[in-house]
């Protein structure tokens, strides 16, 4: 994601060298990349444990810049409560194994708001003795993403139900002719399991 992200911000500084004689700061370049594909950008120092939001991931998330107190704790607080323990497990592993390159989803559970979905990317950043002294990453949200998954999986899940209440063999191929579905009369009549059958070549196992 982030180097797509810096992509967008090359293709930017390419157009506008050719138009103007004056550069685009990288916070500039990043506005208008999130404009074409809309992102926030944060920054986490470790030793202070101060969390900084650009204006977009503010945007973002909902959140006015006046009740953020750029906390690590007040942010996990925002996080559906499965998700915390899995962030603070990602951020400990990147510092103390050195991860350089992190990639998370997660939850945000805001008052008066629906569940929304997030996922980004995120970097250590490390001073001049190699330690590291912080993280920065990106964030996109992906609510519809996982919204149109979840509506799937259930027409999935409601197709499935219906076809394994046949009583006749119902069998779905790939076109490579590789087994991707067996209802549970194919079950019966065959004698196989899922784990026998599902993915296996029709021609060649029957």
């Amino acid at each position: 994601m982030i180097t797509a992200i810096k992509k967008i911000q090359r293709n930017i500084s390419h157009l506008w060298s050719k138009s103007n004689p004056l550069v685009f700061s990288e916070k500039k370049q990043l506005d208008l990349a999130a404009e074409m594909v809309p992102f926030g950008t944060w920054e986490y120092d470790l030793l202070s444990g101060y969390i900084n939001w650009n204006q977009p991931l503010y945007d973002l998330f909902g959140v006015d810049r006046k009740n953020f107190d750029h906390t690590l704790s007040t942010f996990k607080e925002m996080m559906h409560p499965d998700d915390r323990p899995k962030m603070e497990i990602l951020i400990q592993r990147a510092i103390h194994d050195s991860v350089r390159d992190m990639r998370y989803t997660f939850r945000l559970c805001l008052p008066h708001q629906p569940i929304r979905y997030f996922r980004g990317n995120a970097q250590l950043v490390y001073n001049k003795k190699k330690e590291p002294i912080g993280l920065t990453g990106v964030c996109i949200d992906i609510t519809t993403q996982k919204l149109t998954e979840k509506q799937l999986k259930k027409e999935r899940d409601k197709a499935t139900l219906y076809l394994n209440s046949v009583e006749a063999m119902i069998v779905v191929l790939n076109t490579d002719a590789t087994i991707r579905f067996m209802n549970n009369a194919g079950y019966k009549i065959t004698e196989y399991s899922e784990t026998e059958v599902k993915g296996k070549n029709w021609y060649k196992l029957f």
